[in-house]
Formats: structure tokens, sequence, C-alpha cells
């Protein structure tokens, strides 16, 4: 008898509560963040601080409790770190896992609309075969899962930028 042991739980939501407008004014921040390359990655990992930013961290800290509460954590948490990431065309982030975190996250500030893309989760455990399972993502899209699982995007197949902001949640203790 087969049974189902340590499954990968994800949340993804379309975040209401940012207006289209506020959206842009966040997109316009990122862009006066950093400089464009193939892919760039802005290294001040405490974005949660900007005020420009107050109001996404604020939203997603109460989606994170919410979550890590479904997946039985009863601890605190605390912000980790927060950062930009701005694909151009040909960008892409290897498989990775954020060591250390309980939850990382990924809001999507802006994606092209000429071609899907897609964040892609895998299953490090199955040696066998490839257990792969992809999220499509599209601006204002909030995706949480546990730091541990291993996952990336594919080179960004468009002129149009990707532009997004990861982070991290700590136990708080």
């Amino acid at each position: 008898m087969n049974k189902e042991i340590f499954p990968t739980i994800i949340y993804t939501e379309h975040v209401n509560e940012i207006s289209d407008q506020e959206n842009e004014i966040i997109k316009k921040e990122c862009y006066s963040l950093c400089n464009c390359g193939e892919t760039t990655f802005f290294t001040n990992k405490s974005l949660h601080g900007l005020d420009v930013f107050k109001n996404l961290c604020i939203i997603i800290e109460k989606r994170v409790i919410s979550y890590v509460h479904s997946l039985g954590f009863q601890g605190a948490i605390k912000w980790g770190q927060m950062w930009l990431t701005i694909s151009e065309k040909g960008g892409h982030h290897g498989l990775h896992h954020h060591k250390g975190a309980l939850i990382a996250g990924t809001y999507y500030v802006s994606i092209p609309k000429d071609e899907p893309l897609f964040l892609d989760f895998y299953d490090e455990r199955i040696r066998i075969s490839s257990s792969e399972y992809s999220e499509k993502i599209e601006d204002k899209k909030l995706i949480l899962f546990e730091g541990s699982v291993l996952h990336g995007f594919k080179p960004n197949p468009s002129r149009e930028h990707k532009i997004a902001l990861s982070f991290n949640f700590l136990p708080a203790a």
C-alpha cells in the first residue's frame, strides 16, 4: 500500500489589496534601485524596511503567518531578507533552495505579457525520475513555499522584464 508522506504545499494568490497604481509605484521603485543586466539581483536584502514596500510587506506577513499555521508551525516568525530580481531576456535562476529559511516566497511585480513564465518546483528526493511542478506567474501574484523546497526559473524568453521581490521568513526564536 502506498502512503503519501511529506507533501509539499505551496500558497498562491493574486494580491488584490495592491492596486494597479500602487503596483506601478513599486515597479518604478524597483527600477530605481538597480541597473538592469541579463539578470540583476539587488544586493540590499533589507527591502522590507523601505516605506515604498510597507503596505505590500504587511500583506505578505499576514499571508505568511496564515500559511505557516496551516503547515502546523505554531512558533513566532520574523522577516529574514527581501531582495529584488529583474530578469531581462535570457535571465534565469538555476535550481536552489533557501537554506535556513522557514518560508520563502516571491511577489511578482511585473511579468512579460507576450510569453508565459513559470516558477518551477522540484522534488529532489526522487532519484528514479524527476518530479517537477510549474506554477504560472503573473503580475501581483504571491507564491509562498517552505524554504527547503528546490525551485528555480528557466530563461526569460521575452524582451520584457520580469520583476520580482523575493523574501525569506525565519523562526523568531
